[in-house]
């Protein structure tokens, strides 16, 4: 259906509408964003409250309000100029006249006031009139603008009244301006000066130069032409007479960039030519001086440039002529961390005027290599008619050699002065006449005498040594060695020194007889020097004592083995109830013992193999002290005082039960004859560095073990032969002589120390210290598990004694293992090489000719790595645990071995193999 006429035009003035919309929509967009991101401040108000009815970002920063603080003000709250009625009356003119442009101030937040531009105008939103205004932020072009209005007057003020000249001429060489201190320079007027033609100003030799310098520029690109140029010109006074002058030139430029005349200024330099004059004819003559004189020399200018340097100071410095001449004398040649220094020095020298012709100074310079040359100046200056320095002429010599010569001698002396101060050695200095000149810290230490108590060599001699007979030797044979021994020659003798305190120390004198006739002698307590010989030789008798043990104990192990082994056999074969059960038992029991005596004598030499863990020490000596008590007579006293918050120790549980039992018992024997008292005492207590205690104790903490008798006491000519292995003075069958040395033994190798006080005929207290550790669990270990020892394994047997051999291969056979047995370890070898898997396990000794056993060891599992190996050995310094772990070694047995042990062991090993524990280490 077709619509009708008045439809359509409907229709069309709706599209017509919304089209405008749209167009005024978009306008107000646009004019939205220009009022919001204007340059400028932009602000609506209202007329009648001069409130803001809408403004932009800008009026905000400008000011430093935030909007919401902006919204709340009134117009007069921010004028710093007008008042609220000359306001209200500027926005009715503006009502009237339809817009104005004006400058105010206004107030910012921060109570600053600003310049600002105002646009206003009057406009029209929604049928009212509103007060529409851009507020532009002049401040800066304001103080701009002063500041050229400051400086044109103060140009003029300048130009006015400047020293120098300033002029203005046209290309032709006719002048149109003179300052007026042209009639101080000249004679003439400003006036009179511009009438006269640059020929007529200059001398004609003057003017030939300028012609010169007028074609050099005209050939010069336009933009180059007279760009700050400065010449020396002669010019005419008005009294005829000449004058020089210096002239700095510079081209006056139109809008279009083309020179249109010249500007410039003119100073007076006449002093300045004479000066010259004359400083050429000093150069001339100090330049003959440098030239020939056999010193280093140069020449500065008063700003420190180099004006000439002679060949000495260039062969010094390595630099040529060439390359020194006019650079910067501090810069090049003086050392960075004194130049400021000199530089001070310099400006201060070169601006005075009075009373310095000629001046002294040292200063280290440097060469081209860089090293550094220590140089003495004698300084000589040129001066002006007025007495201004122009130049100053310097010769040098180099000290360098000297200085170092000096330096060397000071530190030599400064480093004796600490040697002698710090010395750990007594020093003393003894005139001719035997009065003492000086005695170091360390004399006054160690002796306790001050200079003031020994002033002559004669008090020394009676402190020191008061015995009459005494100080006679010592004394005869201090004057025969003065005597026998010449100027730095010296024979050291030894004598006991008593100290002011009373105690006495053996002393090292060295005297030397000086030039002078003095003597300086050195003092060197060796009191420690000698009980640290004195323990050295007891350390070496027990090291060569242990040696002998180690070869004793090898043998006699070996001697133990097949003892212990048939006469178990031979028990385990005499039907039950048999008499020779007794003998047997006895066997065995001599056997036994033996194998701890063994036992002592490889602890006694460290080579027996010792299971340290942290132990709790009470319970040890608990159990040595019920073991004791059994046989000590109730008629001898045992104090018990074990303190039970003493901590842990990391030592072998067995070992420190032997240090007990040894010590209880030689208190027991000490008391026995007569009785009297044990003490057994545990407690903890703290070293610290320097105690006197032990030398061989660091600081730490420590238990104290002290184990005390109120016997008989020890004779102190034996006192130090008690810890000698063997030494004892019991009465046969009540001690080996072991006992103390074993205590020694142990106690050192558990880093401790033993201490021993008696006195003779009333006791005897040994002092034993252990080191605690930190922190510490105590351990527990399982008790065995019995199992079944038998078997029917296939056993490769290697040891070269033939007896040990039999019996070892006796013991396996009766447990059901099939033995192969052989005495020579390559024989061994080349068996199992041949039918490797004919075997399960192998036992082999340790020590033995051609081939060791760990050699053999690894022989064989070279050729089959799972074969399990057990290594058994009295002892040896090739092998222990550790080691024989390393190479894959199962098990380590210790000989001489009980029966059940090597039972234990075998069946260990060869089950650890089945179940191929890897690891696994067995070892008794």
């Amino acid at each position: 259906m077709v619509g009708t006429p008045l439809q359509k035009n409907l229709k069309n003035r709706i599209r017509h509408l919304e089209t405008r919309v749209n167009v005024l929509e978009k306008t107000k967009n646009y004019y939205r964003a220009f009022f919001d991101h204007s340059l400028y401040g932009a602000v609506i108000l209202d007329p009648e409250t001069l409130r803001p009815i809408e403004f932009n970002d800008q009026v905000c920063k400008q000011l430093g309000y935030t909007r919401d603080e902006f919204a709340r003000l009134r117009l007069p709250d921010i004028e710093a100029k007008e008042k609220t009625e000359e306001t209200r009356a500027h926005i009715q003119k503006v009502f009237k006249d339809g817009s104005d442009d004006f400058e105010t101030l206004q107030l910012t937040k921060q109570g600053e006031i600003i310049n600002v531009q105002v646009t206003a105008q009057v406009i029209n939103i929604e049928d009212q009139q509103v007060y529409h205004c851009i507020w532009r932020d002049i401040t800066q072009k304001k103080i701009a603008e002063e500041t050229i209005r400051k400086s044109e007057k103060h140009y003029r003020l300048l130009t006015e009244n400047a020293t120098d000249t300033i002029w203005m001429m046209s290309l032709d060489g006719k002048f149109l301006y003179h300052s007026p201190s042209v009639q101080k320079l000249r004679g003439y007027t400003p006036s009179e000066a511009n009438q006269i033609t640059l020929e007529q100003t200059l001398t004609p030799e003057s003017m030939s130069f300028v012609r010169g310098i007028f074609q050099e520029e005209s050939n010069k690109p336009l933009e180059q032409r007279w760009a700050d140029r400065t010449i020396e010109l002669e010019m005419y006074r008005k009294d005829g007479t000449t004058i020089w002058v210096e002239v700095s030139v510079r081209a006056v430029m139109d809008e279009n960039g083309d020179v249109t005349g010249l500007q410039g200024s003119t100073r007076n330099i006449e002093e300045r030519k004479q000066a010259e004059i004359s400083l050429l004819r000093s150069e001339k003559k100090w330049r003959n001086i440098l030239v020939n004189t056999p010193q280093i020399g140069i020449s500065l200018n008063s700003d420190a440039k180099i004006i000439f340097a002679n060949e000495h100071f260039q062969k010094l410095t390595g630099w040529k002529d060439k390359e020194i001449v006019g650079q910067d004398w501090i810069d090049m040649f003086i050392p960075e961390a004194i130049r400021e220094e000199i530089r001070s020095v310099f400006d201060q020298t070169m601006s005075q005027k009075e009373a310095l012709e000629f001046s002294t100074y040292e200063n280290e310079i440097l060469t081209r290599s860089g090293e550094l040359r220590h140089i003495g100046w004698s300084n000589a200056f040129t001066k002006d008619a007025h007495g201004k320095i122009l130049d100053v002429t310097c010769l040098g010599v180099d000290l360098t050699e000297r200085i170092h010569a000096e330096q060397a001698l000071k530190e030599a002396k400064e480093r004796f002065q600490v040697l002698v101060e710090k010395s750990p050695m007594g020093l003393s200095l003894i005139d001719q006449n035997g009065h003492y000149k000086y005695l170091n810290p360390r004399f006054v230490e160690m002796f306790g005498y001050s200079i003031e108590q020994i002033p002559t060599g004669n008090d020394w001699f009676k402190r020191a040594f008061p015995d009459e007979k005494y100080r006679s030797l010592v004394v005869d044979s201090w004057i025969e060695d003065k005597q026998n021994y010449g100027v730095g020659e010296s024979r050291p003798r030894t004598y006991i020194v008593t100290c002011h305190d009373g105690s006495k120390k053996t002393v090292n004198f060295k005297p030397v007889t000086l030039r002078s006739g003095d003597q300086f002698v050195i003092y060197e307590d060796i009191s420690d020097k000698i009980k640290l010989e004195d323990q050295l030789r007891q350390a070496q008798k027990m090291e060569s004592i242990g040696t002998l043990a180690d070869g004793i104990a090898h043998d006699f192990n070996n001697i133990l083995t097949p003892l212990l082994g048939y006469a178990e056999l031979l028990k385990v074969d005499l039907p039950e109830g048999s008499p020779l059960q007794q003998y047997v038992d006895e066997i065995l029991r001599a056997t036994l013992r033996s194998k701890d005596l063994v036992k002592q004598i490889l602890t006694f030499s460290r080579q027996s193999a010792h299971e340290v863990m942290p132990v709790r020490l009470q319970k040890i000596l608990k159990e040595a002290l019920n073991l004791c008590r059994s046989t000590i007579p109730s008629n001898i006293e045992i104090d018990w005082n074990v303190r039970d918050d003493c901590g842990l120790a990391m030592a072998d549980a067995i070992q420190i039960h032997q240090i007990a039992m040894n010590l209880i018992t030689n208190a027991y024997h000490a008391v026995e004859p007569a009785g009297g008292k044990i003490s057994v005492e545990l407690k903890e207590v703290g070293i610290e560095g320097g105690d006197a205690i032990s030398s061989l104790l660091k600081p730490g903490r420590y238990a104290l073990l002290s184990v005390s008798d109120t016997g008989c006491g020890i004779d102190p000519e034996i006192m130090d032969k008690i810890f000698e292995p063997y030494f004892t003075t019991k009465e046969k069958g009540k001690g080996t002589g072991l006992g103390l040395s074993l205590v020694y033994g142990i106690i050192r190798e558990h880093n401790g120390d033993i201490k021993v006080y008696s006195e003779f005929g009333k006791g005897t207290t040994f002092n034993v210290y252990l080191p605690l550790i930190e922190e510490a669990v105590e351990t527990f270990k399982p008790n065995p598990v019995e199992m079944d020892m038998k078997g029917n394994e296939r056993i490769l047997l290697v040891d070269d004694e033939d007896a040990i051999v039999r019996l070892e291969k006796k013991q396996l056979e009766r447990l059901g293992y099939h033995v192969a047995s052989f005495i020579a370890s390559p024989d061994a070898l080349e068996a199992f090489r041949s039918a490797p898997e004919a075997f399960d396990l192998v036992i082999s000794d340790m020590t033995m000719p051609y081939m060791t056993g760990d050699q053999l060891a690894k022989e064989l599992i070279e050729i089959r790595p799972d074969i399990p190996v057990i290594i058994c050995t009295g002892f040896s310094e090739r092998i222990n645990r550790k080691k024989a772990a390393a190479i894959g070694i199962k098990g380590f047995l210790m000989k001489p071995v009980v029966n059940s042990k090597i039972a234990e062991m075998v069946r260990n090993v060869l089950d650890g193999a089945k179940k191929n524990t890897h690891g696994r280490f067995m070892a008794t």
